[in-house]
Formats: C-alpha cells, structure tokens, sequence
C-alpha cells in the first residue's frame, strides 16, 4: 500500500460515547494482525459470518491507498468492519493514525513454528528474508498496542471458545457468541491457496525475477 496523502481525503472519524472509534456512518472499526501464517484469513471469515459485521481480509492489498482501505470498510451495512492482515505492521505511523484508539487484536505465534510453515509454503523467499519480515512485524506491534486498544491472544487460544468469546467480545462487543459457529468454522479450512498465488504470479522457483524483486523491496523496507 502506497504513501497518501490522507488530509488531503476528510473522514469524519470520531471517538463516541463509549469510547468506540467509529466513521462518519457510525460504523466501529477493529484491526486483527500477526504474524504470516497465524489464520488471519481465518479469523476475518469468522467475523465476517457475525451478524452486523463486515471483516476485510488484506483489504490494502487491494487498494492504492489508505483513503481507499478507509472507504471499503465504510461502504458496509451493520455496526462493525474490520481489517485482517499482517501487513498492518508494514503501514505508516500517518496510516495507522487513520485508526488511532480503534479495537485491535495481535495474534501471537512462536516464530520458529511461523518459519517452518512459511518454508513449507514454498513461496520462493529466502529463510533469512523470512526471519527478517518476523521480526521486523514482531518489533511493530510495540506501534499498534500504542495507538489502539489491544489485546493480544496466542495461536494456539483461537482453538478454544472461551478466548474466542473473549475476542469476540474485545472486537465486537454487541454481537452474541454462538458456540455451534464457533464448532462449525472450526471445521473450516481457510487459507491462503499457494498454488493460485504460485500461478498469478508465475512462480516457478527462487530464481523467478517475480521473487527477486519482492525479496528486494522487502530488503529494502525493513533493512
């Protein structure tokens, strides 16, 4: 997601009587991170099944911009909309800003456990560029737990529906927790489909010029 000029796009964004932030249609927002590999896709199909909520799965890697992120997650019925995504480490303090004092979740995963599942992912990129993107999202959820209201969760907990209640309850607190949900998105495979990526991508291995141009500008970015 490119740099904007977000003053230049007026959101009447406002912290309300409950000390909710909410956009100009009365709609809160919530952010939900961590680290590659830790079921964001998952958890954004969960919220997105509630009753009232809209939850956006890497929306920003679709859109030019913040603005644009700021007015897909406005464009909704109901009283929640949310963004899923590890890349919310990769934004600007300007963009973040955007969501300052929101609800926000940082799913925690052990890093080792984070790399072996990404080598296996075979997306083309280096183990120690791996290790570097890890960190360099572990060192920003510093920014997130400053400028949001955070909870953190392990991987492992979002198994278990009392910190599922929970997390419902921190994000989305108007909604009703229904265990048979819960039971059935447990059921639910979700993730990213590598071989789609592989093929929109034309990847065919670490020598693709696809893999060495986003291996640099993750260099680059984090260096």
């Amino acid at each position: 997601m490119s740099v904007s000029s977000i003053d230049n796009h007026q959101h009447n964004n406002y912290i309300d009587g409950f000390g909710r932030y909410v956009s100009e249609k009365n709609i809160v927002f919530f952010l939900i991170t961590g680290l590659p590999r830790s079921r964001t896709a998952w958890i954004a199909q969960y919220f997105q099944g509630l009753e009232g909520v809209s939850c956006f799965h890497e929306p920003e890697s679709k859109e030019n911009d913040i603005a644009s992120v700021l007015d897909r997650l406005s464009d909704v019925y109901g009283l929640y909309s949310g963004i899923s995504s590890s890349a919310i480490s990769f934004w600007t303090d300007n963009e973040l800003k955007s969501f300052n004092g929101c609800k926000s979740l940082i799913i925690e995963r052990n890093i080792d456990d984070v790399i072996e599942s990404l080598n296996e992912a075979e997306m083309g990129l280096s183990e120690d560029t791996n290790i570097k993107i890890c960190d360099y999202i572990i060192k920003s959820y510093e920014r997130i737990e400053k400028s949001t209201d955070c909870m953190k969760i392990k991987y492992g907990n979002l198994d278990d529906p009392y910190y599922m209640k929970s997390i419902q309850n921190h994000l989305t607190p108007q909604t009703m927790f229904d265990y048979k949900y819960w039971e059935y998105m447990m059921e639910t495979n979700i993730q990213l489909d590598m071989n789609k990526w592989k093929r929109n991508n034309m990847l065919t291995g670490s020598n693709n010029s696809f893999v060495k141009e986003l291996e640099r500008r993750i260099n680059f970015l984090i260096k």
